[in-house]
Formats: C-alpha cells, sequence, structure tokens
C-alpha cells in the first residue's frame, strides 16, 4: 500500500510541475505580446505625429508672415523673469534662457523661452519691469523704509534705475518661470519676497502653470529655513537651486546646471513632454476611446 501511494504522489508531482511550467510558459508569451504590441502602438503613434508635423511644418512654409510676431498662448511660450547672473564677458547665447531654449529645440520641440531677465537688479526693479501697479511697489518701498528705522538694516529704498525699461506685455499668456530675490530689495523677509513674486505671477493671464526658482539671497544667512519657507509656500512649484547658487551661477557650468533643472521641473509639472511621449500619449488615448 505504501509503494503504490508513492507511485501516485510522484505521478502527482509530475503533473503539477508540468501544468507550472505550462503556465510560466504562458506568462512569458503573453508578456511578450504585450511588450511588441506597445512597441508597434509607440511606433505607429510617432510616425503620425511626425507626418502630421511635417504637414504643419509645409502650411507654415507656405504662409507669408506680417506685421509683429504673435506669441502663441500656452504652452508654447515661457517667459522667464528676474536675476540673469550674467556671465562676465560672456556671450548672451551662454546664458541660461538661451541653453533652456537650445535644450528644448534639440529634443524637438517648438516651445519658446522670452528672456525678460536683468542684470544685479532687486525686486523692486523686477516689480516695474514687469507691469506692477505703482502703488503697490510704493508700498514695498515705504515697507523697507520702516524695516530700516526699526532694525536699521540695509535694505534698498527705491526700484532703482529703470530708465529705458520697456514695460509693454508680450508674454502674458506665456508659463512664467520667476527668479528674483537674490539681489535684495526685499528687506530680508522672505514672506515679503514671497508676496511680490506674487505679485508678478499675478501679472499673468493664468497662474495654473508656473515656477519659481529660489537661491539663497546674499542678505540671508539661514539657507535652509529660506528653502523650507519657500517650499512650504509655492509647493511643487518651487524649484530650489541653492547648490548651484552664489558665484557658480555666473559660470558657464552654473547656466548649464540651471537650464537642466528647469527641464527637469518642467517634466515634473506636466508642462513639457518630448514629441515620442506627446505622440504616444495622444495616440494611446485615442486608441482607448475607440
Amino acid at each position: 500500500m505504501k509503494r503504490r501511494n508513492r507511485k501516485w504522489l510522484k505521478i502527482a508531482l509530475v503533473i503539477l510541475d508540468v501544468l507550472l511550467i505550462g503556465a510560466l510558459l504562458m506568462v512569458f508569451r503573453l508578456e511578450n505580446g504585450r511588450e511588441a504590441k506597445t512597441a508597434r502602438i509607440r511606433q505607429k503613434a510617432l510616425d503620425k505625429f511626425m507626418s502630421a508635423q511635417t504637414a504643419t511644418a509645409d502650411s507654415e512654409n507656405e504662409d507669408t508672415l506680417s506685421g509683429e510676431e504673435s506669441i502663441a498662448v500656452i504652452p508654447s511660450v515661457l517667459s522667464i523673469r528676474g536675476d540673469s547672473f550674467q556671465i562676465p564677458g560672456g556671450d548672451p547665447q551662454t546664458s541660461y534662457p538661451a541653453i533652456l531654449q537650445q535644450m528644448l529645440a534639440d529634443e524637438g520641440s517648438n516651445i519658446r523661452v522670452i528672456d525678460y531677465t536683468l542684470d544685479k537688479r532687486s525686486v523692486l526693479t523686477h516689480l516695474y519691469y514687469a507691469g506692477v501697479p505703482s502703488s503697490d511697489i510704493s508700498a514695498f518701498i515705504e515697507r523697507n523704509r520702516e524695516s530700516e528705522r526699526a532694525a536699521d538694516s540695509d535694505v534698498e529704498l527705491t526700484a532703482g534705475n529703470v530708465s529705458g525699461l520697456m514695460t509693454e506685455r508680450k508674454d502674458l499668456d506665456a508659463i512664467p518661470i520667476i527668479f528674483t530675490g537674490y539681489y535684495g530689495g526685499w528687506g530680508g523677509n522672505v514672506y515679503e519676497l514671497i508676496e511680490m513674486q506674487k505679485k508678478i505671477l499675478e501679472t499673468y493671464n493664468q497662474q495654473e502653470y508656473y515656477i519659481i526658482v529660489g537661491t539663497h539671497p546674499y542678505n540671508v544667512t539661514d539657507f535652509s529655513e529660506f528653502d523650507s519657507i519657500m517650499q512650504g509656500y509655492w509647493g511643487t512649484h518651487y524649484l530650489g537651486v541653492t547648490k548651484i547658487a552664489g558665484s557658480a551661477l555666473t559660470t558657464l557650468t552654473g547656466h548649464q546646471q540651471l537650464a537642466e533643472r528647469i527641464v527637469q521641473k518642467l517634466r515634473q509639472q506636466g508642462i513639457y513632454v518630448t514629441q515620442e511621449e506627446t505622440a504616444f500619449a495622444a495616440f494611446a488615448g485615442q486608441t482607448t476611446a475607440s
């Protein structure tokens, strides 16, 4: 009886092994099938997208542009306002807005970058340049005066030399990237800086998509507290670049790193994706709908 039981047990184990191997083979084939199907969908979507892009480009080439160029709506335009951290003796094409533009173009993007940055100007000047009402700017200046009397701190009391700055706006429908604060003008109070940045942000037609870039200003000693307050208020919109701050920001390497960080943030915010990712997402959505 024991020998017969062992015999049936062995037979049962063999059957289980065969069934297990068969199940594994079936799973393997299904996975390979899904991967092959996904690859075909990606390629088909990309071919379809590139074909449409070529047709659009041919159509645009046939048109004749006249008058002033108009700026497209979101998300075709990025507007950068704030500190330029100009490289001493550097070519304008080595600035972080120019590098950002080239990086996007190299990836096949038609997103346009408008550079409204200024070199070594306080937040007050950036407020004026963005067209913030003079009454708001005067209120900040008066607040700084009171701060100076109370704490005898070194604060900027004017909007600086604004002669020659054009306040006419051509970026109202763009996605704002605001990088202000390093050169002062806000009395050392981080919450006042945030309030000023909000004033600039509010000059745009939309405030759903934007990035606030921050680094430790020259008049702030506790860098971690500065980043913590900024992150706490702006949330996922905040991009802290303290690690490449200071003198590094006035070098080509610093500008390259800053442009790379902005591209990463654009991706995280869902503002920017590559052509292939856009094509696949659009085609996958059509496939699901059908």
